[in-house]
């Protein structure tokens, strides 16, 4: 586990305030770390992060149903989330 932090230390040192920006963005939204990291590392798309951080909403929905109020405010974060997927990939240049 310390292995794991320094390790996440030295990501988040040597990383500027842009990307850490996007980084941040995508662990709120996505409520997770590790799911942010494996996009920040390029190991995932947004869609698939997007589907990891709504596992336990959609499980909610399948239960009790969809709220209009939570479907809009899921849609913005989605946006959002694409939003900052694509802020990183468009500071790492054309590929």
């Amino acid at each position: 586990m310390e292995q794991d932090v320094a390790q996440l230390e030295e990501i988040l040192r040597e990383t500027d305030s842009f990307r850490l920006a996007a980084f941040h963005n995508i662990t709120t939204l996505c409520g997770s770390v590790s799911v942010a990291l494996n996009v920040f590392g390029g190991n995932i798309t947004a869609e698939q992060a997007w589907a990891a951080a709504e596992l336990d909403e959609n499980y909610q929905i399948a239960q009790w149903g969809r709220d209009d109020e939570a479907r809009v405010r899921q849609d913005n974060m989605k946006a959002e989330l694409d939003a900052a997927v694509r802020f990183l990939d468009l500071m790492s240049g054309p590929t």
